[in-house]
């Protein structure tokens, strides 16, 4: 066995090399490596080399260029030639035109692809296409949001570039998702369609911003919840409602936990960036991800679930269905079955 801090994944017996994705052997299985044993050396968790071979895994790597071939400072592949990303058995090229390969690195959390944002000494890139922008002056402000001496930019959560604004002064962070340029405040978040979008509100004056989380702010007296706008009696009972994921059904484990978000004030309930309208914040409860309850209402989302009976509504003890004592059920889409 070789230094496990270098990796899990490489084996030695009887003069010949192993390999087996993070040690596991057992669910995983392994494969026999033609690599040289008396040469060989583990350059990282998934790569190696003997005196004439690069290898993925257990696999040689045919299209690299052995004597130039390096792992830079960030750990990425590189040749002479290419800079290169991890496929299923192969190190493969990354489809950039152009790119100067010794400077070439991955920026901010990939989001579409493997490298939706990357630059190199010359340009930055994203999703392999060089962006026209003032490479000197770009500085990104948060996950969403960056701009040079001339723009203001979004990305869409990774999935487009969106020209904003002209840059008049230095845009703002707020926190994690809000920014405040020329006297607009923007979010990036999802509409009424579930869709991404850029959320936008003219602020003149202001005298304090309060961070209550990443997706809601406090500016003097007015919520912004999700992007939205929002004027509740008394800010000071703004409060996220505390949700126990755990206590879920499985099924629920691939939804983002950002989408199922509530808040309430004095007045009002909240669903992400949207009112849930007669919703009594006296007596609402969160039942499990999208469906919930008051004292004479059950929603599905934002959703009045017409006709079903508060009180006796509740999880079918098999299946994920919701019932009623009075017939009504409803699939855990809220879709209507009875």
């Amino acid at each position: 066995m070789f230094d496990p801090k270098k990796s899990k994944s490489y084996f030695i017996k009887n003069n010949n090399i192993y390999y087996s994705p993070n040690g596991n052997w057992f669910e995983l299985g392994y494969n026999k490596s033609e690599a040289d044993a008396k040469t060989f050396e583990i350059l990282s968790e998934k790569i190696s080399k003997d005196s004439k071979s690069i290898y993925l895994g257990y696999t040689k790597q045919n299209q690299i260029d052995y004597s130039s071939f390096k792992l830079d400072s960030n750990g990425i592949p590189k040749d002479k030639n290419n800079v290169y990303e991890y496929g299923i058995n192969h190190l493969e090229p990354v489809e950039i035109n152009g790119i100067d390969v010794e400077t070439f690195e991955y920026l901010r959390k990939n989001k579409s692809s493997q490298y939706s944002w990357t630059k190199d000494k010359n340009n930055y890139y994203f999703k392999g296409k060089k962006l026209n922008v003032n490479y000197k002056t770009l500085k990104f402000l948060n996950d969403d949001f960056f701009y040079d001496n001339e723009h203001l930019y979004s990305d869409l959560k990774g999935w487009k570039i969106i020209t904003i604004s002209k840059t008049e002064n230095y845009p703002k962070k707020i926190n994690e998702k809000y920014i405040l340029s020329n006297n607009t405040l923007y979010y990036v978040g999802e509409n009424e369609e579930r869709r991404t979008s850029l959320f936008s509100e003219k602020i003149e004056k202001y005298e304090k911003f309060i961070s209550i989380s990443k997706n809601v702010v406090l500016i003097d007296s007015i919520i912004f919840s999700f992007g939205t706008k929002y004027e509740p009696l008394n800010p000071k009972t703004f409060e996220k409602i505390k949700i126990d994921y755990n206590s879920f059904e499985t099924i629920y484990e691939s939804h983002s936990k950002i989408s199922f978000n509530y808040y309430k004030d004095i007045r009002n309930i909240y669903f992400n960036n949207f009112i849930i309208k007669k919703a009594n914040p006296k007596t609402f409860e969160v039942l499990d991800l999208g469906f919930s309850k008051d004292d004479k209402y059950v929603f599905y989302n934002t959703e009045i679930l017409k006709g079903v009976d508060s009180k006796s509504f509740r999880k079918n003890k098999i299946g994920l269905t919701w019932k009623d004592d009075f017939g009504n059920e409803f699939d855990y889409k809220g879709n209507r079955i009875n």
